[in-house]
């Protein structure tokens, strides 16, 4: 034999003979009270269940708290319309409309909004604008994670002062709207003419 051989052989005896005496002691301090009994298969069962379970909370948790809110088709939908509807309506005795605009809307699409919101207010109350919307179609054209794009032909009249909305002519508008979740609810992120 040779010498790495005895030695590893010799090393193996002596890490056996020390796990021997762990026993030993673990038995004897148990028999004279200092340890308590306890097998250690149960020890190791109940701390592999207990790292399972925290394990399995953890994700739980994650999921939660990552998971953004679920929308149905319905109701990104629904969005897209009241915020269209809201965007193409002119009332010059509604002073309030842009920040109404504003508030429903995020992304690119309030940033753009925001920088012209007091111009488009005073215009509309300058020409004593009053208009209607009808929202003749609105489907979902896309879903996705967060953008959602809604198609929507909205039929528009509008009245400056002295013509009243029903004696201006209607015009058909078909719309790329884009609806984005914020904080939970469903906002306006952009707005495009389809051709």
């Amino acid at each position: 034999m040779s010498r790495s051989s005895t030695g590893l052989q010799a090393w193996r005896r002596a890490r056996a003979d020390a796990a021997a005496a762990r026993d030993e002691l673990a038995v004897a301090e148990a028999e004279a009270g200092l340890r308590p009994r306890g097998d250690r298969r149960l020890r190791l069962v109940l701390t592999a269940a207990l790292t399972v379970a925290l394990v399995l909370a953890a994700v739980a948790v994650w999921q939660a708290v990552v998971r953004t809110p679920e929308f149905t088709d319905r109701q990104i939908v629904d969005a897209a319309r009241d915020r269209t509807r809201l965007l193409l309506t002119a009332d010059a005795g509604d002073a309030d409309r842009a920040r109404q605009i504003l508030a429903g809307a995020t992304g690119g699409f309030h940033d753009s909004f925001a920088q012209s919101a007091e111009a488009y207010t005073q215009y509309i109350e300058k020409a004593g604008s009053r208009g209607e919307v009808r929202i003749d179609a609105a489907t979902l054209a896309r879903r996705g994670d967060p953008d959602s794009v809604v198609l929507i032909v909205a039929s528009l009249k509008v009245g400056g002062t002295g013509v009243s909305a029903d004696a201006a002519g209607t015009q058909q508008l078909r719309l790329r709207v884009v609806v984005t979740p914020d904080d939970g609810v469903l906002k306006l992120s952009g707005v495009g003419f389809v051709e």
